[in-house]
C-alpha cells in the first residue's frame, strides 16, 4: 500500500483502523525504514499509527511511504474512542 502525502514541512501522520501487528514502513523519497523504535509511542485510539516525517524525507512535490503488510488487511471497525472514554460509551 502506497501513502501520498503533500506538505512541505515536518508533520505526523496518523494512520488509524489498521489492525495488522507485522508491519513496516518505507519512506520512497530517502528509504528511511521507519520502525516501532524510531515512531512515536503516543497512540491513543484503537490500532494506530503516528508517523513522524523528517525534513530529510519530505519530497518538494509529493511524500511517499510504502506500507508493507505480512498478511491481508486487517481493518478496525469499532467506535475509535480513547480507551478510557470508551468504558462510558
Amino acid at each position: 500500500m502506497f501513502l501520498f502525502i503533500f506538505t512541505d514541512e515536518n508533520s505526523i501522520i496518523m494512520l488509524k483502523g489498521i489492525k495488522n501487528k507485522e508491519k513496516q514502513l518505507t519512506v520512497m523519497s530517502n528509504n528511511r525504514q521507519l520502525t516501532e523504535d524510531n515512531l512515536p509511542s503516543f497512540s491513543y485510539g484503537h490500532d494506530t499509527i503516528w508517523v513522524k516525517l523528517e525534513k530529510s524525507d519530505i519530497h518538494p512535490v509529493c511524500t511517499v511511504i510504502r506500507l508493507q503488510l505480512k498478511e491481508l488487511l486487517q481493518l478496525y471497525y469499532g467506535l475509535g474512542l480513547h480507551p478510557l472514554v470508551a468504558d462510558y460509551a
